[in-house]
């Protein structure tokens, strides 16, 4: 039977009464709530009980106010926001605070709300507890007066609610660490420390300029020394006497333990080769965190992500920034810079690894693989390196010692013409470059250098010591190289210069190998034909379509088979019109899903344009809706692009699909195939449904893959994963037993729902 209505009563709260403000429960004294409806609301409330147990019902909710406004609510001393949560239907569950302000009026001017989205499991409890700093804009909570609910879909849904209650921790207030910060584990030999009682320190000017907004206190935690710096707003710590050479680290690392702050900011400056402020040179960078609060956070940041401080070799100032302003406490120890240990490795023990590409599309300046092109020089005079030929393994392989920089030439006739190339490609292994340059120089129609013709790009790259580096770079990445008929000189640097030791191996230009169309049919669709509108698939009856290529298009269409099923081939691809008008309009108002797969040889974006005509179904009557999303296609087999018609955000209405285009770049060069072009939605699963009552996902926790066994063999089940804010993360089509890929996702916990059933899983 169809369930309409909890059977069991919301879950008893279990917080102390003395750490809640109740607005609707059972367990505790409720404060005074104005109305559980306010006039303007469009729900119907009705007051019902469930198992014995006081509950609210609303239904026909599209949204419903409760109002406090009489007795506002003072929640500055609360952590938390709980609601306990029933529906059979909504889909979309809202819950918006609402602050009058210190004027406590409506409107005042200092009125602040936020409202968060949620996605309840449907017929079962849902227990929200929410933290009240999750409700970001509610900058103030000291004169809550309305809470509003919102569900979808709108105005046909139903909710029971109860629990309705704010909380704060049981846990007695902390305000400094009780144990000492952690002890660092670098040696010495790979540090630069600031402040740590492990290390001997560099001299620093001061930990608080005069210029700072915070208070300094030297003080111990546990017999260990530590800066607190409280009032926090900013304060500046200088190094300008003995500034800090920070090439040779690869990270900064701080300790920090605070008890109110939300966000914590660090800022390095570097004064330049100038070692002055503001002398033209300085580059500086911030990085925000967010801590967690009560435990020392140990920050171990690459010093790569401070991206705008290009340079470290004179660092003067680190500026550290608290969230909420004026008002953070921290507690700082262990600050300093670091780098990798690794044992001392000379040369590599493997060979680079062998090419695969076809010779036929490869100039090869140096490859065993290949019969290599001449080349002048692999050191030329105004070099600063020394170079060895040596073998690895039996493969020639290149070393240059004490690299600062090497030319490497192709001049006269020896010149490269890689016009009809894509890309150049190098194996790098190093034991110490931690920057690895590539510079190309085309001599112009002239072949001569400096003849005004010449034109060159240089591309940096951040090495993986002790193994080998294999970088497949595109020409076009080397933007300023505008002439590649005439390459005549490749140029690498590394940093340390001087210093860098690196072997050099499988140098050459190459080209995409073309695949001229697909070898295997694209992958046979598995949705139910009742949950489908199909526009062309071999798998469905397909609805009318007026024109699968418009008048206006830009592009040649071709009708063709592969493996005997039906395909659409477009060449010459800049942009193709697809029309269902007038009688041929599609209705996707009840479908959940786009689908198209689609092959390439080429494209590198590939866009999908939906248009709506509008409830007048005519072109530019001024109800069109349209969005369209781009793809960038894997190149040479099926990309099945499965879209949720809510990526499609500008596409407000679907009721009257009328032209779908397919656009690429390059621009009028691309070749694409097409085939099942359809619109789907989930199918129904009925609440007596036990099909799945057997479902089995395993391993949990996971790193890599999710296997599915007691799905529903007779039709496709639809897998949906969700973080825990609800939000939809990936979506599947799933028959009987069945393997998900995971890697993709981040490490953390995500629900996954299929039919009624819901697991919790940890992505490792």
């Amino acid at each position: 039977p169809v369930v309409t209505a909890p059977t069991v009563a919301a879950p008893t709260p279990t917080k102390a009464a003395n750490q809640v403000i109740s607005m609707f429960s059972n367990a505790y004294t409720n404060v005074t709530v104005d109305t559980w409806r306010t006039s303007w609301s469009n729900a119907t409330l009705l007051d019902t009980t469930i198992v014995g147990n006081n509950t609210k019902k609303y239904s026909a909710l599209d949204f419903v106010g409760i109002e406090t406004v009489t007795n506002q609510i003072n929640a500055d001393s609360m952590q938390h926001f709980n609601i306990d949560v029933w529906t059979t239907n909504v889909t979309t569950f809202r819950v918006k605070l609402v602050d009058f302000g210190a004027n406590a009026a409506f409107g005042g001017g200092d009125d602040k709300e936020h409202e968060l989205t949620f996605t309840p499991v449907l017929n079962q409890w849902n227990t929200f507890s929410i933290p009240l700093v999750d409700f970001t804009n509610l900058t103030t909570r000291g004169h809550i007066a309305q809470l509003i609910l919102v569900g979808q879909p709108t105005a046909a849904g139903t909710v029971f609610i109860d629990n309705v209650y704010f909380s704060k921790s049981n846990i007695a207030a902390v305000t400094a660490p009780t144990v000492a910060a952690p002890t660092p584990t670098k040696p010495a030999i790979d540090v630069k420390s600031m402040f740590s009682n492990a290390y001997t320190n560099v001299t620093v000017d001061t930990w608080r300029t005069s210029w700072s907004s915070a208070t300094l206190t030297d003080t111990t935690i546990v017999g260990n020394d530590t800066k607190k710096y409280s009032a926090l707003d900013f304060v500046g710590i200088e190094t300008v006497t003995n500034q800090i050479n920070a090439d040779s680290m690869s990270s900064l690392n701080i300790d920090m333990w605070t008890t109110n702050l939300t966000t914590f900011k660090v800022k390095l400056v570097d004064f330049g080769a100038d070692a002055a402020f503001g002398g033209g040179d300085d580059k500086e960078h911030e990085l925000s965190f967010t801590p967690t609060l009560n435990q020392w956070n140990t920050l171990a940041i690459p010093l790569s992500d401070f991206t705008n401080l290009t340079t470290r070799a004179h660092l003067a100032q680190m500026i550290l920034v608290g969230v909420p302003t004026g008002s953070g406490t921290v507690y700082i120890d262990n600050v300093y810079f670091s780098r990798t240990s690794a044992p001392v490795i000379i040369i590599p023990t493997t060979a680079a690894p062998t090419p695969t590409k076809p010779s036929t599309d490869v100039i090869s300046m140096y490859s065993n693989a290949y019969t290599n092109v001449n080349v002048d020089t692999w050191r030329t005079s105004w070099s600063n390196a020394t170079l060895v030929d040596t073998a690895i393994q039996g493969n020639d392989t290149k070393k240059y010692a004490n690299l600062d920089f090497v030319g490497i030439e192709t001049t006269g006739p020896n010149m490269i013409n890689a016009t009809n190339m894509t890309s150049f490609h190098m194996n790098v292994w190093t034991n110490n470059a931690t920057t690895f340059r590539i510079k190309l120089v085309d001599f112009g129609t002239d072949g001569a250098f400096g003849g005004g013709d010449d034109s060159e790009h240089e591309l940096a790259f951040t090495p993986a010591l002790n193994t080998w580096n294999s970088y497949d770079i595109l020409l076009t990445d080397f933007v300023n190289l505008t002439g590649k008929a005439h390459i005549a000189q490749l140029i690498l640097s590394a940093v340390p210069a001087g210093s860098a030791h690196v072997f050099i191996d499988n140098v050459y230009f190459s080209k995409a190998t073309v695949v001229l169309e697909p070898t295997t049919a694209a992958p046979s669709p598995t949705s139910a034909t009742n949950n489908v509108i199909s526009m062309f698939s071999n798998k469905y009856t397909n609805v009318a379509v007026d024109t699968w290529r418009t008048s206006w298009s830009s592009a040649v269409l071709t009708e063709m088979q592969i493996q005997g099923n039906d395909t659409k081939k477009y060449t010459s691809l800049d942009f193709v019109g697809v029309e269902s008008t007038g009688a041929n309009l599609i209705n996707a108002s009840g479908m959940d899903t786009f689908h198209v797969d689609m092959w390439t040889p080429n494209i590198t974006t590939f866009r999908v344009k939906l248009v709506d005509f509008g409830a007048d179904a005519a072109f530019g009557g001024g109800d069109d809706k349209e969005h369209e999303l781009l793809f960038t296609p894997a190149q040479n087999q099926w990309n099945s692009l499965h879209i949720p018609f809510s990526d499609f955000t500008g596409l407000t209405t679907r009721s009257h699909i009328a032209q779908l285009i397919f656009s690429a770049l390059p621009s009028g060069l691309g070749t694409v195939y097409i085939d099942n072009v359809y619109c789907s939605k989930k199918p129904l699963v009925g609440v007596n449904n036990n099909e799945n009552a057997n479902i089995s996902i395993y391993p949990n926790p996971s790193t890599d893959v999710l296997h599915f066994t007691g799905l529903n063999v007779n039709e496709t089940n639809q897998v949906s994963i969700f973080d825990l804010q609800g939000k939809l993360v990936e979506s599947y089509e799933l028959t009987g037993n069945a393997s998900i890929d995971i890697r993709n996702l981040n490490k953390g916990m995500y629900l996954v729902k299929v039919a009624n059933h819901v697991t919790r899983i940890v992505k490792m």
